[in-house]
């Protein structure tokens, strides 16, 4: 019996500390039964389950009262151990060990051999669960300074020590791996965000853990983190192909280490990143659906960069109605980030653009308009020009094309592609002073032109303000 072995441990000092611990968590039955035992012990009895029984319940060791004992003593054990951990603590100070090794080294001190190895194994079959390689040593080098004080040196002893010590040193092996891929994982994030701004930066390379493969394929938070370092290096297929490892792998290791649970959202956005890359919008809005059903199994507001790549997404699709709905669900966060509501709410004006609801989007343009900043300008007086086109004013959309066409010599240079959108509105203006005969001549021509300006400037096909031009045109027969 696992509580009066306990008892048996305890002085006097420390019997009445765990009495009145035991006597402030208001179960009396649980006092009596501590005094029992402490009697049996005194008295040099041996505890009888059918006799507590009687005098806990009144009733015999059977079915429900045996089941109540044995829940009865394991909340005694847990209130020894909690009472002797805070004792130690008080006398050792803040700087003492973990509770665990409080535990085991008071064991240690009331010479229970039979005892301090139960424990210690059942410690170390907890530690090895959750893979806490620091505890794992700690106990070894523990159960090794046991072992050396309480037996004989022997050919098998001298073997016990030195699996233990071995043991030991694995774990430290490890602990310091894991500390290693932590650092890894870091560094090729660096390197990744350096990368995109000077793309010959050379790569610092990976930390070398003296670890072999099969050791950290064997260790789940090991392979995770060394994958995920890895990752960073990876481009297209081959990056979507390890970031789907990683998601496999990820479970796992957030059990064991929980700092690591909100990974997640960053590989399943980094998933659809990749996909968005490589054009394909329907896999990668599989993604991030996802992510949006873990927020809101979760109940938490969803990270406002996800939220722009998800409508990044849904808008380069041409699920424009469900941009508009994404941005307007999300308003109230997006409005509060000054980083991306402008770019926000230019996407939602062009999505009511393209669906033709251009009164909406003539409301959307003037909501702080004065607060927008001069990077948003192009894109907002873009929107402008194709509202007029749109609606048919034609007067505006001419004097609009003109005036940033000024402002466009006055503050050059631009992006080609903003640069080629103006042209392009230019020739629009001209068709809006043509017959309908010349005009489809005129389209004709443009459509060859377009064509060949596509082939030799690709990018052009992803910009949006191109793309809505693009499709305005459309509405009046071009193509």
């Amino acid at each position: 019996m696992k509580a009066k072995e306990l008892i048996a441990c305890l002085d006097d000092i420390e019997y009445e500390a765990v009495r009145v611990a035991v006597a402030a968590a208001g179960v009396d039955r649980w006092l009596m039964l501590c005094d029992l035992l402490r009697n049996d012990i005194v008295e040099q009895r041996i505890s009888d389950k059918r006799v507590l029984c009687e005098q806990l319940y009144g009733e015999n060791y059977t079915g429900n009262e045996g089941q109540a004992l044995r829940n009865d003593l394991r909340k005694i054990n847990s209130q020894i151990r909690a009472c002797i951990i805070e004792h130690c603590r008080q006398r050792n100070g803040p700087t003492a060990d973990e509770d665990y090794m409080l535990w085991l080294e008071w064991i240690q001190s009331k010479q229970r051999p039979a005892l301090f190895k139960k424990e210690y194994l059942l410690l170390q079959r907890e530690k090895e669960r959750k893979a806490e390689y620091k505890a794992l040593a700690e106990l070894a080098e523990l159960y090794q300074r046991h072992l050396k004080s309480n037996t004989e040196i022997s050919v098998r002893q001298g073997r016990v020590m030195k699996e233990v010590i071995e043991s030991a040193m694995h774990y430290r092996r490890l602990e310091a791996a894991e500390h290693l891929l932590e650092l890894d994982v870091a560094l090729h994030r660096n390197d990744a965000t350096i990368k995109a701004f000077i793309p010959d930066h050379v790569s610092a390379g990976a930390c070398e853990t003296g670890l072999d493969q099969s050791t950290i394929s064997a260790e789940v938070v090991l392979r995770y983190l060394r994958l995920r370092a890895q990752s960073y290096s990876l481009k297209g297929s081959e990056k979507i192909l390890k970031l789907k490892e990683l998601i496999e792998l990820h479970e796992g290791a957030a059990k064991l280490r929980p700092h690591h649970e909100a990974d997640i959202y960053a590989l399943l956005g980094t998933v659809a990143i990749e996909y968005f890359l490589q054009n394909e919008f329907e896999a990668a809005n599989e993604y991030y659906e996802i992510i949006f059903e873990r927020y809101r199994k979760k109940q938490i507001k969803p990270r406002l960069d996800i939220v722009f790549n998800y409508a990044s997404n849904l808008f380069k699709g041409g699920q424009f109605e469900s941009v508009i709905r994404l941005i307007l669900k999300n308003y109230r966060s997006i409005k509060g980030d000054a980083r991306i509501r402008y770019r926000m709410e230019f996407f939602l004006v062009l999505s009511y653009l393209r669906l033709g609801e251009t009164e909406q989007a003539y409301k959307e343009l003037h909501i702080n308009i004065h607060r927008r900043p001069s990077s948003e300008f192009l894109n907002f007086q873009f929107c402008y020009i194709i509202y007029y086109y749109q609606t048919g004013d034609f007067d505006s959309f001419e004097r609009s094309v003109l005036n940033l066409a000024k402002h466009l010599r006055r503050h050059p240079p631009y992006e080609e592609e903003y640069v080629y959108a103006l042209r392009l509105c230019r020739r629009m203006v001209h068709f809006s002073q043509l017959r309908s005969r010349q005009r489809k001549v005129a389209m004709l021509e443009l459509r060859s032109e377009i064509a060949r300006q596509e082939d030799a400037m690709p990018s052009l096909r992803h910009f949006s303000i191109y793309s809505c031009l693009k499709a305005v045109l459309g509405e009046e027969g071009y193509g």
